[in-house]
């Protein structure tokens, strides 16, 4: 929810300094996982147990963090970084619990082109401001879905 709530306030108008973007932005930087990605917080789900970052997660938290100008920052590589290393040959990226939707009041499903999309729309993102900021060379090698 940090995620949407940042996006939120930046899309307002909010600007990046104001302190309710800074302690939203605070606390995500606190729960970024060691690996360079996020996850469920302990006790939000019922996957709480898993510790592990997700592809989607991560997509969530560098889509917010871009939005409040911290492109360049140590966290936002190693979120960059995850997302390139968990890529697999195949262009796609999947993880143990695909995120979850529901469509018109019916079931809940596992979302794979979700992940994918989540996925590539942040680090296009990311990749957009990051060249808008400073030449920095050679972009990470990614692979597109099917290529």
């Amino acid at each position: 929810g940090t995620c949407w709530a940042l996006q939120g306030l930046l899309a307002a108008g909010v600007r990046p300094d104001d302190a309710s973007v800074a302690a939203g932005v605070h606390w995500l930087l606190a729960e970024q996982l060691p690996q360079g990605g996020w996850g469920e917080p302990a006790g939000a789900t019922r996957l709480a147990d898993l510790p592990a970052p997700s592809a989607t997660q991560t997509a969530w938290a560098l889509r917010a963090l871009v939005a409040a100008g911290q492109v360049e920052t140590d966290h936002v590589a190693r979120a960059v970084q995850f997302l390139v290393e968990s890529q697999y040959p195949d262009g796609t990226w999947t993880e143990a619990h695909l995120p979850w939707c529901r469509v018109d009041g019916a079931d809940w499903y596992e979302n794979e082109t979700a992940c994918v999309a989540e996925t590539l729309a942040a680090l296009a993102d990311w990749l957009v401001h990051f060249e808008l900021d400073v030449d920095h060379g050679a972009a990470p090698k990614l692979r597109l879905v099917g290529a």
